[in-house]
Formats: C-alpha cells, structure tokens, sequence
C-alpha cells in the first residue's frame, strides 16, 4: 500500500509531499491543478518511460519518493527482495531520480535497482485504473493471485510451494544419480574393451626392449642400404 508520495522538480510541482496513510484521499481541482503529474509521478515509479521536458524548468533533476508497507505473507513481493538480497521491515522506498542528460536512475531503500526490478515491485504495490490503463485483474498472470488471497489460501500456497520444491530437489537428484550410474555403465563397458584389447595383443615380458632393439636394427640397415647406393653411384668430377 502506498503511504507517503515524494515530488521534487517534476514538471509544474517544486516540491510536494503527500500521505496515504489515513485512507481514502481525493484528488479535486481544475484542470491545469497538477492532478496529473501526482499520477505521472506514480507511473514513473513504475518504470514508464520519462523525457527531459519532465523536469521543471531551471532544475537539473527531477526525484519521485514512495513509501509502501505490505503484508509479511506476499510470497510475490518477498521472492523479489530475496533473490536481491535487499533487506526490509515489511515498508519499501522506491525512488527515481531523471536527469537532464536524459538518463534516470532507480533506488530500492537507497541502493540502485533496475527498470525491470521497479517495475515489477510496482506491479504488487500499484494499482492504477483509468480509462486507458489496463486494470490488474484484467492481467491472467495476477488472477490466482487474487483468488488466494479472497480466499484466504495465502499459506496453503505457500505450503504446496515448499512441497513442490522438495519434489524438483528429488526429481533433480534422481536424474542426477541416474545419469551417475549410465556414466559408470559406460566406464565399464570402455575399461572391458581396453582388457580385451590388452589380452589379445599377448604382450610379453622383455618385449618392450627386444621392440627397441629391432627398431634400431632396422634404422641402421636403412643407413647402411643409403650408404651403398651413394658408394655405387659414380662421382662426376669437372676441372676448371
């Protein structure tokens, strides 16, 4: 749930700070009020695509702050902080700062996050319907998501997902020990053949050396057949 909502140098707005957390608060003015830019500045927390001409004039940057508490039990929510490593109590400040260089960057309780990492934190934490924004519940991906938690079924889900880990960890075992046990099958079957092959080749002891021995015996003959060749072979002798 968004709490507080930070707006510093965006568009029209200096500086402003509202809070969420008393319930129910209605946006009223005329056009031209800033209604708009509150809903921009939400939306940019979302990862929206954002432009230089954003940034109020004279400024060099512009900074979007939120704070956000949710439930201890948002597996969805939980799962993101952990594969981040990112520490919390149950609240979260998601900030965005543009630059005038075109760049934007995005922080996670003061340490910097990506695009896709805020955007999928504002997925949980944001809801926004308007007559061109699409509504979660029109999204299928979120739809378990509420039916579990009208009915309450938060913990049995988690139950089932600790059980259907520990299923893909034996499953994963399994497939390795049975890859384990064809490795060895095959190193059998290879250390079978290299035995054969040694017996049928009937090696004798001393037969290494008596090998060494005739290959030098035939090195020399081959020497000995060149030498005759160039001694039977007549020498041309021209005098100048």
């Amino acid at each position: 749930m968004l709490q507080e909502l930070h707006i510093t140098n965006l568009a029209l707005i200096e500086k402003l700070q509202i809070s969420f957390a008393k319930g129910l608060v209605v946006l009223t003015g005329e056009t031209g009020a800033g209604k708009s830019i509150i809903l921009q500045a939400i939306h940019l927390l979302s990862g929206g695509r954002a432009g230089t001409n954003w940034i109020r004039s004279g400024a060099d940057s512009a900074t979007v702050e939120a704070l956000f508490d949710f439930a201890a039990d948002n597996t969805t929510i939980n799962e993101i902080l952990h594969e981040m490593g990112a520490e919390h109590e149950g609240e979260l400040i998601i900030r965005r700062v543009l630059h005038q260089n075109g760049k934007s960057r995005y922080f996670l309780n003061g340490s910097m996050i990506t695009a896709k990492v805020a955007g999928e934190l504002a997925e949980h934490l944001i809801s926004v319907a308007s007559q061109h924004d699409h509504q979660q519940l029109l999204q299928p991906k979120t739809h378990l998501d509420f039916i579990d938690s009208v009915g309450n079924l938060w913990r049995e889900r988690q139950q089932l997902t600790a059980l259907y880990q520990q299923w893909r960890d034996l499953r994963n075992e399994h497939e390795e020990l049975q890859q384990q046990e064809k490795d060895k099958v095959q190193r059998r079957d290879f250390l079978t053949f290299q035995c054969r092959e040694i017996d049928e080749a009937n090696i004798r002891i001393g037969e290494d050396e008596e090998l060494a021995h005739e290959k030098d015996r035939q090195n020399k003959a081959t020497s000995f057949k060149y030498l005759a060749r160039r001694m039977e072979t007549p020498s041309v002798f021209i005098d100048l």
